[in-house]
């Protein structure tokens, strides 16, 4: 294998890693907002969309700090 394929090869599972992460991290964050009864859970799409699925988390916890107060 030349360096420059193994490079590649290194990138896309350095990358690949980094996608179950983020994975994993929203389905905690997703299961932490069901457990507390604010949301179910977002649409592919939001969950797909980093930025997005900021957006929706970051209302989540606006509706929690509501319901506590």
């Amino acid at each position: 294998m030349t360096l420059t394929a193994a490079m590649e090869e290194d990138h896309f599972l350095v990358e690949a890693a980094s996608y179950a992460q983020y994975y994993d991290n929203v389905k905690e964050c997703i299961r932490a907002v069901q457990d507390c009864g604010l949301a179910d859970s977002p649409s592919q799409e939001i969950i797909d969309n980093p930025r997005l699925f900021n957006n929706w988390l970051e209302q989540c916890k606006m509706l929690y700090r509501k319901e506590r107060f």
